[in-house]
């Protein structure tokens, strides 16, 4: 008769230690799914980090307001070749944006991270001002 106790007992245990380990794979799968989903982080993080993502975008708004369009382009024939010839004084503006075109993936973390920690910073010193001492 103890056996059959202990048994169920022993039982008893094992059904809900299966039970907390489905919840804990089920709880794995929704968060890997969560991680897999970019459209729904992006949105998430638009929500928790509003003010950051408006700056960044006023940022880039004046930035691209700011660069100059290059010059007129004229065809130009050499040796039995055609080639554009940019003419003006913005002709090098096409190879910098090429370049930056490459760059800006390699450096959007670093250039994130450092947003990030300077928008921080002017928060926290807003906070400190405005609150009652």
């Amino acid at each position: 008769m103890a056996e059959t106790s202990s048994s169920r007992k022993s039982a008893e245990t094992l059904i809900a230690e299966l039970a907390l380990a489905r919840k804990g794979l089920s709880h794995t799968a929704a968060s890997l799914l969560e991680k897999a989903n970019p459209a729904r982080r992006l949105r998430a993080s638009i929500r928790a980090n509003s003010f950051t993502w408006l700056a960044a975008a006023a940022l880039s708004g004046v930035a691209l307001a700011k660069i100059p369009f290059s010059g007129r382009r004229r065809l130009k024939k050499s040796d039995g070749k055609q080639a554009v010839e940019v003419v003006g004084k913005f002709a090098l503006l096409p190879v910098l944006l090429g370049a930056l075109k490459f760059a800006a993936p390699l450096l959007r973390p670093a250039l994130s991270a450092f947003v990030a920690d300077r928008l921080g910073r002017l928060a926290q010193n807003i906070q400190e001002s405005t609150s009652p001492k």
